[in-house]
């Protein structure tokens, strides 16, 4: 092998190395498509990618690494992905858990008013629909309310909650702020 023939390949080499780098921009344009596609493996990714300025698509073994690269970063971004769905589900369940103690009020003023109006002749569904009535809106007033102040604490505030009812669980009585809980369990039933 000659000199001439060695610079030839140095030179061959250079240029493949200098074609085959890819600007930042198209890296992050390669790795939103990756992401959003659900992590696909390198040949569907290189057959869904679209070419960059120069009209190229990079490679397997370039995407490869390029995938290596980007699983902490995707690991991230589904945290926070999961994080955002868990409080919206959170807000969509005390809202409902809102509107049925809304529509529970609504039930128990119908039968008071059917009440006030015909008195206790023939007043069995007006008295049924106050007392399920009283049932539903306590049980979705506290439940809702509960998750409303659980939505609303810092990391701190949670972590201090937890370990107050972890410590609750055990029987052990610790230091701490004592808030109002609405418990149904500790209001007189019918029969007291």
């Amino acid at each position: 092998m000659s000199f001439e023939d060695t610079v030839d390949d140095v030179g061959i080499l250079a240029n493949r190395r200098k074609m085959a780098q890819y600007s930042d921009s198209y890296k992050q344009v390669a790795f939103q498509v990756w992401y959003s596609n659900d992590r696909p493996k390198a040949g569907t990714l290189k057959s869904i990618l679209p070419p960059d300025e120069m009209s190229r698509v990079p490679s397997e073994v370039i995407l490869v690494e390029w995938i290596n690269s980007w699983v902490e970063d995707a690991d991230r971004l589904d945290i926070e992905v999961k994080k955002i769905n868990d409080l919206e589900l959170i807000t969509q369940r005390a809202d409902m858990l809102k509107r049925q103690a809304r529509n529970a009020k609504t039930l128990q003023d119908m039968g008071m008013d059917y009440l006030v109006e015909h008195g206790f002749e023939k007043a069995g569904e007006a008295v049924r629909a106050i007392v399920e009535g009283t049932r539903i809106e306590r049980e979705s007033r506290g439940l809702g309310e509960a998750l409303d102040r659980i939505f609303k604490m810092d990391d701190e505030a949670l972590r201090k909650e937890l370990e107050y009812l972890l410590n609750r669980e055990k029987g052990i009585i610790v230091d701490g702020e004592v808030s109002e809980v609405d418990d149904a369990s500790n209001e007189l039933s019918p029969s007291d």
